[in-house]
């Protein structure tokens, strides 16, 4: 982690930082879809508006210039008209805009690729789906997808009303309703209570930590009345600390068979006797044995189901679902009681791509995934790399020496932008970029110092990166120097206020004691025998007075 936390800190300000706190439910997101993670969609988005803008610019200029020379035009006014009209700008069709960002939001992750070949044929078929996820904004983009394909859609989570629920379930489940297909539910929301007999296809596509939550979504569609086989996609990303998350809960069921005797038996309603079987069973009304009880335990109720092999992604996108659930498919077979048994199918797809094969635990790990990203640990590695003979390899091989001083010219420019900017000048985060600008310096004091390595130019390149560095750092400096001043300067005011006023309390309190001793006084030597009842008033409402005294001076020892 602290090799790559440079990396992990991309992106972060002061508006997301809360929302990384929490690094299990960011992974979640990430295998589910990238564009649940915050600002994800809007670079993703802006990026392919620049593709298509550059796109039709190009296709403006070549026109342009194809035109010009049919005219006869010589080469050098061609491409004057070419630039012009590149320069124009023309604009793209929205059609375009919108085919190509539905297109990215498939492509961008494995599962809804996958359920993007599965449902046109489940709607050919003539099913009725269950969707269930963790997550409304899941629901979201699958809402977007739906409305780029125009499949018929029902949603249920916690933010629809009871009477509107009540809408969507009845439509989903009228036989008449032949537009009926798709019903989006969140987990908890609706996955308790409610009766779908009408579908006889459930995806899961995110799974609970507690497996019986999703045993109770997948329970909405095997109610009675249900005549027809329900079928049920479990859908995993794998490799992934969701597939470690899935292992765990599988692992939970596979503690209540080995205790309890069977996932959910159902002997309570076959024999009428009331409750589960007194011994734990595998199936068949046999008894597990040592091997099979250590296995369950060690492995999962779904342990048996591993997987095997990789596909690359061009295969995956462009294989068709009948191919991938033939070639995927492996059927497990358990018993649970005496009569009845659960067929588990597992449908495994493995994307492949570059970064196929990588070992995580590498150091060079990001630079093999994302090549053109640079970090100063990396930067530091190829400047202390030696060649055989024991000679830095940037001291013998230019090219290499060039294209390591522009990757650190690069890396300066964006620290001394974002330290300008204030990006990573966070409470959270401010140690993190601390570190970060500190590494860097020292690669330059040691590029600066290196004449056996680098030229003149060069560290006097080196140099001057350092100084553009070290001013942002004292810029800043002095910016905290000069607010800590101003924190220091307005505390002492309000003491110096607050004592002010302690004492301007204490001398009213004094005053008003002394005046009522002299009035007492008087009062006794006129000879009237003083007012018992006025006395204890007055003791009372000394008494309050001293104890409202201690109490504020309490408060303010406190503040």
């Amino acid at each position: 982690f602290e090799r790559n936390r440079v990396f992990l800190y991309q992106g972060v300000d002061r508006s997301n930082v809360p929302k990384l706190i929490n690094i299990e439910m960011e992974l979640r997101k990430c295998c589910n879809h990238p564009y649940m993670i915050s600002g994800v969609e809007d670079k993703d988005m802006d990026a392919l508006d620049r593709e298509l803008t550059t796109a039709a610019r190009q296709r403006a200029r070549d026109k342009a210039v194809e035109a010009a020379r049919k005219r006869g035009v010589d080469e050098e006014e061609a491409l004057r008209n070419g630039a012009a009209a590149a320069a124009a700008a023309p604009r793209i069709p929205e059609g375009e805009v919108a085919r190509q960002r539905f297109e990215r939001l498939v492509q961008a992750s494995g599962k809804m690729v996958l359920l993007d070949k599965l449902l046109p044929k489940l709607r050919a078929e003539g099913h009725r789906v269950l969707i269930f996820s963790q997550f409304v904004r899941v629901l979201d983009l699958l809402e977007d997808y739906c409305g780029g394909r125009q499949f018929p859609f029902e949603r249920l989570d916690g933010r629809v009303r009871g009477s509107l629920r009540q809408g969507a379930i009845d439509r989903f489940c009228d036989p008449d309703n032949e537009k009926a297909f798709l019903f989006l539910l969140s987990t908890r929301a609706g996955g308790v209570g409610i009766n779908l007999t009408a579908a006889d296809m459930v995806i899961i596509f995110d799974s609970d930590w507690n497996p019986q939550n999703d045993a109770q979504a997948m329970a909405r569609s095997h109610r009675i009345g249900q005549k027809n086989e329900v079928k049920v996609y479990r859908l995993l990303t794998r490799g992934t600390y969701e597939a470690k998350m899935f292992e765990r809960a599988s692992r939970k069921l596979a503690l209540e068979k080995a205790v309890l005797g069977g996932f959910g038996d159902l002997d309570a309603e076959e024999g009428g006797g009331g409750g589960r079987s007194s011994k734990s069973q595998l199936g068949g009304g046999r008894d597990m044995t040592a091997t099979e009880m250590e296995q369950l335990l060690r492995e999962g109720a779904y342990g048996a189901m591993s997987t095997e092999g990789d596909h690359r992604a061009e295969e995956f996108t462009q294989m068709t679902i009948d191919d991938l659930l033939q070639r995927n498919t492996r059927t497990v077979e358990m018993e649970r009681g005496t009569g009845f048994q659960s067929n588990v199918t597992k449908k495994s797809f493995a994307v492949g791509g570059e970064g196929a094969g990588v070992d995580v635990h590498a150091a060079d790990f990001w630079e093999k995934v994302l090549p053109g990203f640079q970090t100063t640990a990396a930067l530091q590695a190829r400047l202390d790399t030696r060649t055989e003979a024991g000679d830095p390899v940037l001291a013998t091989d230019d090219a290499a020496r060039g294209q390591f001083l522009e990757d650190v010219g690069s890396l300066v420019s964006t620290l001394a932008a974002k330290k300008d900017s204030g990006e990573l000048d966070t409470t959270d985060f401010a140690s993190a970029g601390e570190s970060e600008m500190s590494q860097c310096t020292t690669l330059l004091v040691q590029v600066g110092s290196q004449s056996a390595v680098f030229e003149e130019q060069e560290r006097a390149q080196a140099l001057a990166w350092l100084a553009l560095l070290e001013g942002s750092r004292r810029a800043r400096r002095a910016r905290s120097a000069a607010a800590g001043a101003a924190i220091v300067s307005s505390t002492a005011a309000a003491d110096e206020a607050a004592e002010l006023a302690r004492r301007d309390a204490a001398i009213r309190k004094r005053d008003r004691r002394r005046e009522r001793d002299r009035q007492r006084r008087r009062t006794r030597r006129k000879g009237a025998p003083a007012d018992a009842e006025d006395d204890d008033d007055y003791e009372e409402e000394f008494a309050a007075a001293a104890a409202a005294a201690r109490y504020a001076e309490e408060e303010e020892e406190e503040e």
